[in-house]
């Protein structure tokens, strides 16, 4: 049950990846923020009555010169940049946006892994597409690169005692991908199928035969 929430409004009305006291200067601006905000809580809570555990993307635009897709989970570069994995393990599970995932998984993959897992699908599905971080490219530039905003620090959360959650990504797509429909073609289908493989091997819970 995918849920698609598009804000088509002017970030100089209403910026939705910021607090409301931030992004909003007029009633008008936060009558709009608080109308968006709202679908995807109310998705949010729909999801939970089917499945315990969900997934955010929460997609953007960028025109930044490296022309990858740029991943934020909520770490800083000098996070990832690290060169101790257990710092790297211990920040992806205790301050990323997808702490739920890791928590979930932590008995068959490590931390580091799952935060390279999307940027590998991304890039596995089309090879014209690069992701930051994956495996090809880990370490995300100190300046050019969005980390996460407002959305994705919102809405992901673990409760273990009742065994939910909600991981968020934020994605920022580079505008050679989107100012031409083949481009647009080829990065829909490289995040379809990358959320889908996400899906499918960490969210949905199979029945066992």
């Amino acid at each position: 049950m995918p849920y698609i929430v598009i804000d088509l409004i002017s970030r100089r009305k209403a910026d939705t990846n910021r607090s409301i006291e931030e992004g909003t200067e007029t009633e008008g601006g936060k009558k709009i923020w608080l109308e968006y905000h709202n679908y995807i809580e109310k998705s949010i809570e729909d999801l939970h009555k089917t499945y315990n555990f969900g997934l955010l993307l929460d997609i953007h635009g960028q025109t930044h010169e490296h022309g990858m897709v740029e991943l934020g989970y909520l770490l800083e570069p000098t996070d990832i940049k690290t060169n101790s994995v257990e710092l790297l393990d211990e920040a992806v599970m205790c301050k990323s946006s997808i702490k739920s995932l890791t928590k979930r998984h932590y008995n068959n993959k490590e931390p580091r892994q799952l935060l390279k897992q999307f940027g590998d699908k991304i890039a596995a599905y089309n090879h014209s597409v690069s992701a930051v971080p994956s495996t090809e490219f880990f370490e995300p530039d100190d300046v050019l690169y969005f980390s996460g905003g407002y959305t994705t620090q919102k809405y992901h959360f673990h409760y273990e005692e009742i065994k939910k959650g909600m991981d968020a990504i934020q994605i920022e797509i580079p505008k050679r991908f989107r100012h031409q429909p083949e481009g647009r073609e080829q990065i829909i289908n490289a995040v379809a199928n990358a959320t889908i493989y996400l899906l499918d091997n960490y969210y949905i819970m199979k029945p066992k035969l």
